[in-house]
């Protein structure tokens, strides 16, 4: 009957100093053991639970940074349009003031942009292509 529960939890409820032969006077009953058995194995997945979860979320916030990682940052800074060669520099505004004028700059003239890239799409520049077209490619899921 043991074998049906997680090792954890078989192992707490068998523990001499704190599973369940320290609170019987007597051997305890199957239905006991299996009572036992329930209640340490809803915690023990609880516990699982909570460490997977965790484990996640520090994936999803804060995924680790690469040498490749910053070196395809550094490739998207220097974005080819065209022939000429356009470095953007990505900074962050050093006051709410700047930040405000920043956005209502580009809000004005994100007319004139949209028209400027539907004329003239930008290419990729050397750094960004792919080596090989992406359906030969078997890094990219289909």
């Amino acid at each position: 009957m043991l074998a049906q529960y997680p090792e954890a939890a078989v192992a707490k409820v068998c523990d001499p100093v704190r599973g369940l032969p320290s609170t019987s006077k007597f051997l305890p009953s199957i239905a006991e053991i299996r009572e036992a058995c329930e209640r340490e194995t809803v915690w023990h997945y609880a516990v699982e639970k909570r460490e997977r979860e965790r484990r996640h979320t520090a994936e999803v916030l804060a995924p680790p940074a690469t040498a490749e990682s910053r070196q395809r940052v550094r490739a998207l800074a220097e974005l080819s349009v065209g022939d000429a060669q356009q470095s953007i520099g990505f900074r962050q505004p050093r006051s709410p003031a700047e930040a405000e004028a920043f956005r209502r700059h580009f809000e004005d003239r994100l007319e004139a942009l949209k028209a400027e890239y539907a004329a003239r799409p930008p290419s990729l520049s050397p750094a960004l292509r792919p080596a090989a077209p992406l359906e030969e490619r078997e890094d990219v899921a289909w």
